[in-house]
């Protein structure tokens, strides 16, 4: 397991690297493992092509994030500090999520939408905040919701993560129509 952990990370960091040299459809498999010090057998061992491993990663990414706010719940609240600790684990994981999202913007924008569509069914005030919107119906509650969210977490990337996480996060309450505790 050890050995897996280390060859996934290498592989990630080589990824990380090869990203912001070159586009993603450049990137060979072994360009990827001569970078990530691994043969190509040992690539294959654990993924298919280097899309799976992209998926694979970007997976674990929003797994992660997943279980923060699952474990970090307060009853049936989400504080202000657990969307903040979301924000800080994007910032810790900052090089590679910028990475892939200057090189394959729109995957990273479609996975960040699915994800927050996901949120507002595990976050009872935000799902309560959007279906009953004063003038606007859920549908474009919701779509308004994902657009501000994902547009202000993506331009926060693009910008180099330069705002603090607790700005960021009050950005999101305060776009949500959440109260900040």
């Amino acid at each position: 397991m050890i050995r897996e952990t280390t060859t996934k990370q290498n592989l990630k960091q080589a990824l990380t690297i090869l990203l912001q040299e070159k586009d993603l459809n450049d990137i060979s498999v072994s360009e990827l493992t001569k970078q990530a010090h691994i043969n190509r057998g040992t690539f294959y061992l654990h993924y298919d092509d280097k899309m799976s491993l992209v998926d694979n990663l970007v997976e674990e990414i929003f797994e992660e994030l997943k279980e923060i706010l699952v474990y970090e719940k307060i009853g049936n609240k989400y504080s202000f500090d657990i969307i903040k600790k979301v924000i800080d684990y994007v910032k810790d994981d900052f090089d590679f999520i910028y990475a892939l999202t200057m090189n394959r913007y729109n995957y990273i924008n479609d996975t960040l939408r699915k994800f927050l569509l996901a949120l507002i069914d595990t976050l009872p005030e935000l799902k309560y905040s959007i279906e009953n919107h004063p003038f606007l119906p859920k549908d474009y509650s919701t779509e308004v919701f994902l657009s501000l969210n994902s547009g202000i977490i993506l331009h926060w990337i693009r910008k180099g993560g330069v705002e603090s996480t607790e700005e960021l996060a009050s950005y999101f309450y305060q776009v949500s129509n959440l109260k900040t505790t």
